[in-house]
């Protein structure tokens, strides 16, 4: 195991469908920002998420890599700037390969990195475990990088972002593997 300092927390959502905290089918994530610009969360599927018996489905797996990687950039500036500035953006090509069924009903971890990063553009890759450290889903994403109200006029309000209201952790432990180490 790798123990790993916990910056702060990401900011969460009533509705989304990775992080929705009043949404009943959410996967109810809660993101870190850790001391290395890695970004961890921990979350758990559902069977309203199956594909196959006991499977989560292959776009409810995608759509964890593509959070992950959309909030990597966060955990990077983090670490470089100092500072908790929030960058928005839109996925523009998402790839993900599926290395082993990711099962539901169970924690599941993911990790991601944001790689490149300018002034229009983010890119990065993301991994997606279950709590033993098997490597079921891995991807990488490219973003556009857009103000949120580019994004949706009504975009940013109490509702749609807030402080993950669960307690922060000191330190994560996250099982070794060299997939995402540096």
């Amino acid at each position: 195991m790798q123990k790993f300092k916990v910056i702060s927390a990401q900011f969460v959502s009533e509705d989304c469908i990775v992080c929705g905290t009043k949404n009943p089918v959410s996967m109810h994530a809660h993101f870190y920002n850790l001391e290395n610009e890695l970004l961890y969360a921990c979350m758990q599927t559902l069977p309203e998420h199956q594909s196959y018996p006991g499977r989560t489905h292959g776009g409810v797996a995608s759509a964890i890599i593509d959070e992950m990687v959309g909030r990597s950039v966060n955990s990077k500036l983090l670490r470089a700037l100092g500072r908790e500035d929030v960058i928005y953006g839109t996925t523009m090509n998402l790839s993900v390969k599926y290395r082993k069924p990711l099962p539901y009903g169970e924690p599941l971890y993911a990790v991601a990195r944001c790689d490149k990063e300018n002034s229009r553009f983010m890119e990065g890759q993301a991994y997606l475990y279950t709590m033993d450290g098997t490597l079921c889903v891995e991807g990488n994403a490219r973003y556009i990088k857009l103000a949120p109200e580019l994004i949706d006029e009504n975009a940013i309000t109490e509702k749609s972002w807030f402080e993950d209201p669960v307690q922060v952790p000191d330190f994560v432990e996250i099982p070794s593997c060299n997939t995402w180490g540096r």
